[in-house]
């Protein structure tokens, strides 16, 4: 959640966010928060005067009843206090609607944009690191779902069967490589000074309303019926939620963790020749990092953590791309986006392998995470990204290794693979 008083005290920032984000309907919006804003303050103000006014008259009884005035005799002051009592629980119900409803309502207000996001005014994504178009074309091949290894590993009719369209069965050498790759991953993690959690896939309603998922992402997630949990579309949710309504000390952070998890989404939408292969799946294996910071930085951590997946990428020899969103592809939670993206040399585009992120203190507001600065508290800033998700990655080394119908083995997955 974003500082509302901020929001309120410059109503004109929310509106520059919401038109660079590419939100038509801006101005009512600001005007809707404006009037929930002042409806909910000045009844709570209503209902605390009238809260005075009962202490103040029981206080006079008091003072008459202990100087033997007989206490509550008075016809008139029962009368006055029944009264205002009866207007204050009238007052006290319109209020904690009115807080529902603006509570409600300012979930769904997304991040406030990095000041470089809207300095930029970029219309479409930047090219900020890894392959340029000075450089070489970006070589090309044959698609992976026509190499042999993919055909023997990845079994999509068994996934169909066991499950529905969107899943896959991974098996043989296929398997295998997920396995070292998943090791690769964790190990390079340890080394940079991540904790290591193995979190619940199943998450509640008010886990995923912290992170930014609800109510922005609801229709792309499944969700159990009876118990209304939510199965994790990435790591980051529980991740997050590991230090929610916690208050720690400064000298705590940072907080660095990685869990290696399946991800669930439900990728509404075509199932056409663009999402052929392993480009978008209903289930997934990925890598998650998740920083906690209370140095109110963004661009040393934000760099640090992008340089980080790259190095990932360059250990596998990838061809990749680091490119900076533009103010309407960036999430709903978040205020600045780098996505990795690695060639496919057999379909001639690049895809999506992570994403680095940094959301101020947008989650840790939500989640109520805080921290003892000076004499008061403080919330702190969260970053996550992808390192790395696994489909893709897969379809990649298959397209940029494979000689005729075998795969070379990166040389840093090699022990893994014995």
């Amino acid at each position: 959640m974003v500082d509302l008083k901020k929001l309120y005290a410059d109503p004109s920032l929310l509106y520059t966010v919401l038109h660079a984000r590419g939100i038509q309907n801006g101005e009512d919006i600001v005007r809707e928060f404006k009037q929930l804003h002042n409806e909910y303050n000045q009844t709570k103000k209503k209902w605390e005067d009238k809260q005075h006014q009962i202490k103040k008259i029981l206080r006079k009884v008091a003072d008459v009843f202990i100087k033997g005035g007989g206490g509550l005799s008075d016809t008139q002051i029962k009368l006055n206090l029944k009264k205002l009592k009866i207007e204050g629980i009238v007052l006290k119900k319109k209020k904690d609607l009115l807080k529902q409803k603006y509570k409600t309502f300012c979930f769904t207000i997304p991040n406030i944009l990095d000041d470089l996001i809207l300095e930029e005014k970029l219309k479409e994504d930047k090219i900020i690191g890894g392959w340029k178009e000075k450089d070489n074309p970006p070589i090309k091949g044959r698609p992976h779902w026509e190499l042999s290894l993919f055909k023997e590993g990845v079994d999509f009719s068994a996934g169909s069967k066991i499950t529905g369209r969107g899943f896959a069965m991974y098996k043989g050498k296929v398997a295998k490589l997920i396995k070292a790759l998943s090791r690769f991953f964790l190990d390079q993690a340890e080394q940079a000074g991540y904790e290591e959690l193995i979190p619940p896939l199943l998450v509640s309603s008010q886990s995923a309303l912290h992170t930014g998922q609800l109510p922005d992402k609801e229709g792309m997630m499944f969700v159990t019926q009876k118990d209304n949990f939510f199965l994790i579309p990435t790591a980051e949710v529980p991740i997050t939620n590991f230090l929610a309504d916690k208050i720690l000390l400064q000298k705590d952070f940072p907080k660095k963790y990685v869990a290696y998890t399946a991800c669930f989404r439900r990728e509404a939408g075509s199932w056409g020749k663009d999402v052929r292969g392993l480009n978008r799946l209903r289930q997934f294996d990925k890598v998650e990092i998740v920083e906690f910071h209370a140095d109110e930085l963004i661009y040393p951590h934000l760099e640090r953590m992008t340089f980080y997946v790259e190095n990932l990428i360059k250990q596998l020899s990838l061809i990749y791309r680091v490119v900076r969103l533009c103010s309407k592809n960036i999430g709903f939670a978040t205020s600045i986006t780098h996505d990795i993206e690695v060639w496919s040399p057999g379909q001639g585009k690049w895809l999506e392998v992570s994403s680095v992120s940094s959301f101020k203190d947008f989650q840790t507001r939500r989640m109520k995470l805080r921290y003892k600065k000076n004499k008061g508290k403080a919330f702190p800033y969260s970053f996550n990204g992808s390192a790395l998700a696994f489909p893709r990655i897969i379809a990649a080394l298959l397209e940029q290794y494979s000689q005729k119908d075998e795969m070379i083995i990166p040389k840093v997955l090699k022990k893994y693979l014995n």
